[in-house]
């Protein structure tokens, strides 16, 4: 008996067809779920901050370098708390100042922070407001703040 087609045309054609086949369709394929931490977008620049120290007594300016995102989602966030909680914090194009704390917290982490960084979620909640959530639950709010950030070296 002799076949229409031969089996390697027969094998090519079959594979074509079944790679197609998995199941999915571009309306079906799973999409990011909002609410689980996303990761950053990329940052815009390297360079945060000035090389040399821009005032008299030795501070440094500090810029935003990170990129804009959407609010209500968490995103996978790096807080470093070796000089505080709100010694620099760079998120959605701006920098932010923490919200509530004072004292100790203003130079070191508070318990439920890893050091010299925590990693943790922001979420932003609207243009002016951003809550970060630390490794163990515990969680600090921002505002963005309107001055370009003048600080001395963390040490």
């Amino acid at each position: 008996m002799t076949h229409p087609f031969p089996i390697a045309q027969c094998a090519l054609v079959l594979l074509v067809v079944l790679s197609g086949c998995d199941g999915t369709s571009e309306e079906s394929a799973p999409r990011p779920d909002p609410t689980r931490p996303q990761p950053l977008p990329r940052a815009t620049a390297a360079d945060y901050v000035t090389a040399q120290p821009v005032t008299k007594d030795g501070r440094y300016r500090f810029r935003s370098v990170s990129s804009s995102v959407k609010v209500g989602v968490p995103y996978r966030y790096a807080l470093f708390t070796s000089c505080g909680l709100d010694y620099f914090v760079d998120f959605n194009s701006s920098l932010w100042a923490a919200v509530g704390i004072g004292g100790r917290a203003k130079q070191e982490p508070p318990p439920g922070f890893d050091e010299p960084r925590d990693l943790g979620t922001m979420t932003l909640i609207n243009q002016e407001l951003a809550e970060y959530v630390s490794s163990e639950g515990k969680s600090v709010r921002f505002i963005t703040r309107s001055d370009r950030k003048l600080n001395e070296p963390c040490t």
